[in-house]
């Protein structure tokens, strides 16, 4: 009976995974009407049956986005970009998988916006070889294969580098922290290298530091940690 659980829960898991809610709704229904089932199991099932309650109720409140336009609300940025990808999250967007290649390579799409699809396609686990264009290079990912950029590891080691040297100015602290942000998008779906860890921060700190005016207290924080100029990022925001 164990393996039939096993199996049961696999093709559950399966079919949420490929957005099909109506067979994992029916897969785990038909086993809650059973006489019995293992407490185990049971609280598995419960735990399914939540969560495609919620996931139904967000796709059926969710933007309806016609594939058709889906490339254009893109190109246009702003409000409309945001529509459409927060319309793709609440969707399934294994269908759009043609239109959403098409637009990660779309010279005319920013890259963060294909980032952001990505990170669509990375939290429904789609498991497909996808074309990723942007400033001219050319990469093949598989989504189910990525994390998105917030578990990037790398990422996270330049967060807490920034806060130990910069905690006492709360300020300057969450700038460079949001600065850190974007330079984790722009190096996706590649990612920061460890190697480089201490660059990226120190040059998130020297951006800062000139775009206030503050070359001189750059100097005395470089000289303090011993930076090597030569070797930074020139960065651009």
């Amino acid at each position: 009976m164990e393996q039939y659980y096993t199996h049961l829960i696999d093709k559950i898991e399966e079919a949420m995974e490929k957005g099909d809610y109506p067979l994992a709704e029916k897969l785990v229904n038909d086993e809650l009407a059973m006489p019995y089932v293992p407490g185990k199991v049971e609280e598995k099932l419960m735990k399914f049956r939540d969560d495609l309650k919620e996931l139904t109720a967000r796709e059926k409140s969710a933007v309806i986005i016609k594939p058709q336009e889906l490339q254009a609300m893109l190109k246009k940025g702003g409000e409309a970009a945001m529509n459409a990808i927060n319309g793709l999250q609440a969707a399934n967007a294994r269908n759009y998988l043609a239109e959403i290649e098409q637009c990660l390579q779309d010279a005319e799409i920013h890259h963060l916006c294909k980032v952001l699809l990505c990170e669509v396609l990375i939290s429904q686990k789609v498991d497909e070889n996808l074309t990723f264009i942007s400033s001219e290079r050319v990469r093949q990912i598989n989504p189910a294969k990525l994390s998105p950029v917030s578990a990037d590891p790398v990422y996270l080691q330049v967060l807490e580098s920034l806060e130990k040297l910069l905690n006492k100015n709360p300020s300057f602290l969450q700038q460079a922290q949001m600065l850190a942000t974007n330079l984790a998008y722009d190096f996706f779906p590649d990612g920061l290298k460890k190697e480089d860890t201490a660059v990226y921060v120190y040059s998130i700190i020297r951006y800062l530091y000139q775009c206030y005016g503050e070359e001189r207290q750059w100097e005395q924080f470089a000289a303090s940690q011993g930076v090597e100029e030569s070797q930074l990022l020139d960065l651009h925001y």
